[in-house]
């Protein structure tokens, strides 16, 4: 294996567990219950876990394309 296509697969694997991240992330967002008004506070786990999501999300779409 070269040296192009051992960083090539590094990278694919790095984009795939990140991708797996926002997949289990989504999940445990997705277990709370909304409160009695229909939303979230801005402090409730819920959102920040949302907001960790977003952050993978924007850091694996590049990621995934980037030249080795």
């Amino acid at each position: 294996m070269t040296e192009k296509e051992q960083r090539t697969a590094l990278r694919d694997e790095a984009a795939a567990l990140l991708e797996q991240a926002e997949a289990l992330l989504t999940e445990l967002t997705d277990g709370y219950t909304e409160e009695k008004d229909g939303t979230f506070s801005a402090c409730h786990p819920h959102n920040g876990f949302a907001s960790v999501i977003r952050q993978i999300s924007s850091l694996r779409k590049p990621l995934a394309r980037a030249k080795v």
